[in-house]
């Protein structure tokens, strides 16, 4: 089944199904909403973000955080299975003005990338009830596949989500095996 993943911060979304991704889960702005801590970057990779602003060009910094955010929180996740664990139209949020911020982004390329969804960064007025689509970093969802590819067993295949649908199958596969012997 599609589905949608939206995002947003949380000055911007402050009604609907709104998953906290921040590292400390919003306590930092007061946020009282629901928690997504699998997808949520540590603090040590903030820190080393933070602490390599002044040394590295804002491009490798950047790339040093997408890298290190794939390996240490997404890798080891199936996004199929993270997307199922969602409410229907869940906003992911974080902060808006701090590097965390990249965090919702890569969250939502990843799931373009693996599944073929669609993602909006979006802002929703309370008073109306309405969403206005928000522009996203796109050029980081180029940089974060090149480092997806990098480390995601791709086999034969040049689409990240043909790769994906292989290694499930093969999982499928070998369950079914062990089931039946």
């Amino acid at each position: 089944m599609r589905r949608d993943v939206l995002t947003g911060n949380y000055e911007n979304c402050k009604k609907g199904n709104t998953l906290s991704i921040s590292y400390d889960g919003g306590e930092g702005v007061d946020y009282k909403g629901d928690k997504l801590k699998v997808l949520s970057p540590t603090i040590e990779l903030l820190y080393e973000y933070k602490n390599h602003i002044q040394q590295l060009s804002e491009e490798e910094n950047m790339r040093r955080y997408m890298q290190a955010y794939y390996s240490e929180t997404l890798r080891g996740l199936d996004p199929g299975e993270v997307l199922d664990s969602l409410p229907e139209h869940p906003i992911l949020i974080c902060r808006g003005d701090h590097p965390e911020s990249y965090a919702r982004h890569l969250a939502a390329f990843w799931f373009e990338i693996f599944l073929g969804i669609r993602t909006s960064e979006i802002k929703v007025n309370n008073k109306r009830e309405t969403l206005t689509s928000m522009p996203r970093p796109t050029y980081l969802k180029e940089e974060f596949e090149k480092i997806i590819r990098e480390n995601y067993p791709m086999g034969n295949y040049e689409s990240i989500m043909a790769a994906y649908l292989y290694n499930k199958s093969l999982e499928v596969e070998k369950v079914y095996k062990l089931e039946n012997n």
